[in-house]
């Protein structure tokens, strides 16, 4: 069994193009820091995973470990950004729930971090809540908000570090990635879709981008990051953080929330809500705008990784949210 398992797992290590030797690795590297995971390197590699990630027991206590194990750009950046991103929060005085650093190592290839663990239960899992309690909306839109109220100074700071790139993504990259979508997209789907609407709504849209001030954005800001706990709100999975409108994390949590148009429409009450006058009608025009390329991203990406079950939905979804987004705010929210 034990021989069929290594065979098993070198096919997989260089059909995947994951870095050699790495169960062993792997293997020295939790025993070097006196960690017993719960769950097994294989399992990640059978599922074409980039890291593993497992919660870990060291003696008495549990901890998260997570390492590189794909051998590409890509991931090998994200690790190293997620790293340096949790090292900066920790630095600042706004109050943002997220697993701190315990040990790490973004020097020395490959790279890996131990963070300390949380129980509970995840807020959801792609398309389906796993707790429908709308506790949690304000909980959500606060860290919004924490993230928006970095300082500009500080995240100059960050963004210069020689260490990672931390990328942005600003009305040229929209634009670049709308058309970049269309290619991906299924040709049924792209007839559905009123491209020359969208390209010139896109280009009307350029003071509306300059205008906004770029913030930090998680970047993954879905149901699976984010742990309740009694009392909490963990936010965790850094990797893709980067530098984006203020819109753009909140717009990325509603797209996936369609089965849920209750906790869509109380999303964007609270966010309104907690908004000065004057950016009210500025947040109104982009989230328009950056919901369109939401929806078209789940077109090209998500539903392919979805189960069959959710797949209609979401692709019916989509399209009434870019079809909706084009006749205006108001026909957005009145889904």
């Amino acid at each position: 069994m034990k021989i069929f398992i290594i065979k098993s797992l070198k096919s997989m290590l260089k059909k995947h193009r994951y870095i050699k030797d790495i169960d062993k690795i792997v293997k020295l590297k939790l025993k070097e820091l006196k960690l017993r995971p719960l769950k097994r390197l294989l399992v990640f590699i059978k599922k074409n995973k980039r890291f593993y990630s497992t919660p870990c027991l060291r003696g008495k206590k549990k901890l998260f470990f997570k390492i590189l194990i794909a051998n590409e750009l890509a991931p090998t950046e994200a690790i190293r950004r997620e790293i340096e991103i949790i090292k900066f929060l920790a630095t600042l005085k706004e109050k943002i729930n997220f697993p701190p650093l315990v040990e790490s190592d973004n020097k020395k290839f490959p790279y890996w971090y131990l963070t300390q663990y949380f129980e509970g239960k995840l807020l959801g899992n792609f398309y389906k809540l796993n707790l429908d309690q709308k506790k949690y909306i304000p909980l959500l839109v606060e860290i919004l908000f924490s993230l928006q109220r970095i300082p500009k100074k500080e995240l100059k700071k960050i963004s210069e570090k020689k260490e990672f790139f931390l990328w942005q993504r600003n009305f040229y990259g929209y634009s670049k990635m709308i058309k970049s979508y269309r290619t991906g997209i299924k040709k049924e789907l792209v007839k559905k879709i009123d491209f020359k609407k969208i390209y010139q709504l896109f280009e009307q849209s350029k003071k509306i981008f300059k205008k906004s001030p770029l913030v930090l954005a998680h970047g993954d800001f879905t149901l699976a990051n984010f742990i309740c706990t009694p009392g909490k709100l963990i936010i965790a999975d850094w990797e893709q953080a980067h530098l984006n409108n203020f819109v753009y994390d909140l717009s990325h949590l509603w797209i996936q929330l369609w089965k849920y148009p209750d906790w869509q429409k109380s999303l964007i009450s609270e966010f309104i809500q907690r908004l000065s006058k004057n950016k009210i009608e500025e947040f109104k025009d982009l989230f328009r705008i950056v919901i369109i390329s939401e929806a078209l991203g789940e077109l090209r990406w998500s539903i392919n990784l979805c189960d069959k079950k959710y797949k209609k939905g979401a692709i019916e979804s989509a399209l009434k949210t870019i079809k909706a987004a084009l006749g205006g705010f108001n026909n957005l929210i009145s889904l």
